[in-house]
């Protein structure tokens, strides 16, 4: 885990101070500070966001770099890899506490080589602004820099609990995170509250559930890059991967003016359960967005269903002016300012909002654990995967035949939607033995689908906390398809991205399977 302390930078020769913070798991400067030339990353070739692109522009060797925006494991690696020797990232008028590991828990010996070997801090954008006038007037500068950060292995606590009375198997896992920044009323006090009342309500009516109830309340979520779930996957593997229905995360309920509340992050399959419960709730129209890498989403590769990550948030017409926390999505334009500041304070919680939120928790929840057939759709789920790889396998086809593969995935589909048909024919009211082979064979699907649509690595590895696409794995079919069909940096690629095809092809031909044996033995 890492704790990140205060920060300040100096214009030498100038006087000029400023505050700032440091970032989770950057290398301290220690007392004597960093001195180096300050360089301007808007000149360098950065892309959108403060992405460092392939431009030209000033050489950052040897430099400390001006970014605009909020530092993240990818963006902080590419300034480094680019020979920057410290990175300053300017934020709104705000400072929020970030990690900048691009490591997902903890580290083996392969994630401690990724880890980064520079420092960073953060300031604020008027302080931004007049480092950059100075640049443009007086030309380069040099500054110096003093961070903290305390980034070591220790113990750290993890609160799981079974609710009695229920079913032991199969279960579904309701978690937050406990550990915040600063006071944390919202991030994440307040879905602390909305997961233990989601547990209360449902410890009261227990004995009408079908299925059990896990509840996890992590730490190690920001200063430990989800050190704490991590964790939990790995030691609990192979019960999860056997009983675990679903994973329902629980994250910054009930914020002021938090009104957009249809757009909170979904999988394909769990899609048309959360417009279930919103529009019954709220009378809103559900749009949703695919869920990404973040959220302690440490399950993926067991394939884990997922629903929610956060809920509701702030709308991005009255929020431009932050950097906070943002899920994407149409509307939705973050958790609000105060997000990972000192700021995070009671009154930015709302009760009528609070009360909502948690209300839309508790009826996801309770469909899940109640309902006769476990209400996933895998038809939209199939549907990404074809949308997505069939142009990539398209246009990378003079490199390498994935012909195979195109044609596995249409036999999915369509086993899949005769899976689905034969689920709507009989309904909930089906025999007892019907719906336990359907929905056992609904928790096989999430097996075999989930790691194909969400996961890049092994089973048992973990990916790197960065940006997540669907079908990870053959992304780099899109710049397989770019090289020229003589140029023999493409044979490397190539084969690298047939196994992973391999890979992705058990994966649907598993899922085959599933769908098909349930046809034959109950269609009857």
């Amino acid at each position: 885990i890492s704790l990140p302390g205060p920060a300040r930078l100096e214009v030498e020769g100038r006087g000029h101070v400023i505050d700032g913070i440091s970032h989770a798991f950057a290398v301290p400067t220690g007392d004597g500070g960093l001195s180096a030339w300050l360089v301007d990353g808007r000149t360098t070739g950065a892309g959108a966001g403060g992405e460092a692109g392939s431009g030209g522009g000033f050489d950052v060797r040897g430099a400390l770099v001006l970014v605009d925006g909020m530092a993240s494991g990818v963006t902080f690696k590419t300034w480094e890899a680019r020979g920057a020797v410290g990175q300053i990232h300017v934020h709104d008028d705000h400072l929020h506490e970030t990690s900048i590991s691009p490591v997902w828990g903890n580290p083996d010996e392969r994630g401690l080589d990724e880890m980064p070997r520079t420092p960073s801090l953060a300031i604020r954008r008027a302080d931004g602004e007049r480092l950059r006038a100075l640049l443009a007037q007086e030309g380069p500068v040099t500054v110096s820099i003093t961070t903290q950060a305390l980034t070591e292995w220790r113990p750290i606590p993890l609160l799981t609990a079974q609710l009695p009375g229920a079913p032991a198997t199969p279960y579904v896992l309701l978690s937050s995170h406990v550990d915040s920044w600063y006071y944390g009323a919202m991030d994440n006090g307040s879905a602390n509250a909305t997961t233990l009342e989601v547990a209360r309500i449902l410890g009261e009516q227990r004995e009408s559930l079908s299925r059990g109830l896990r509840v996890a309340f992590w730490s190690g979520h920001s200063h430990g890059r989800f050190a704490g779930s991590a964790w939990f996957a790995d030691q609990n593997w192979q019960d999860l991967y056997e009983n675990c229905v679903a994973h329902v995360f629980v994250d910054s309920t009930g914020g002021i003016d938090a009104t957009i509340i249809t757009e909170p992050p979904v999988m394909p399959q769990t899609h048309a359960l959360a417009a279930e419960v919103i529009e019954s709730l709220t009378g809103e129209k559900f749009e949703g967005k695919r869920i990404g890498r973040f959220a302690d989403q440490s399950f993926y590769a067991i394939g884990l269903n997922s629903i929610f990550g956060t809920l509701s948030e702030q709308d991005a017409s009255k929020n431009a002016n932050t950097i906070s926390f943002k899920t994407g999505g149409r509307r939705a334009g973050g958790l609000g300012w105060w997000w990972h500041t000192p700021d995070d304070t009671i009154d930015k919680v709302d009760e009528s909002f609070l009360v909502r939120d948690t209300r839309i928790y508790l009826a996801a929840v309770h469909r899940l654990l109640t309902a006769p057939l476990l209400p996933f759709d895998y038809r939209p789920a199939i549907d990404e995967i074809i949308a997505v790889v069939g142009p990539r396998v398209e246009a990378a086809k003079v490199h390498l035949d994935l012909s195979d593969l195109v044609a596995d995935l249409e036999r999915a589909r369509e086993a899949i939607r005769a899976f689905h048909g034969l689920l709507e024919e009989r309904g909930e009211g089906a025999s007892h033995e019907f719906l336990a082979s359907a929905n056992a064979a609904l928790l096989k699907l999430s097996r075999h689908l989930v790691p194909i649509a969400f996961h890049e690595s092994g089973r048992f590895e973990r990916d790197m906390a960065a940006p997540l696409v669907p079908v990870p794995s053959l992304r780099e079919l899109e710049a397989l398809a770019g090289m020229d069909a003589e140029d023999v940096a493409a044979h490397p690629l190539a084969t690298r991205l047939h196994r992973n095809a391999n890979r992705v092809r058990f994966g649907v031909r598993g899922a085959v399977r599933v769908a098909e044996e349930v046809v034959s033995e109950l269609g009857a």
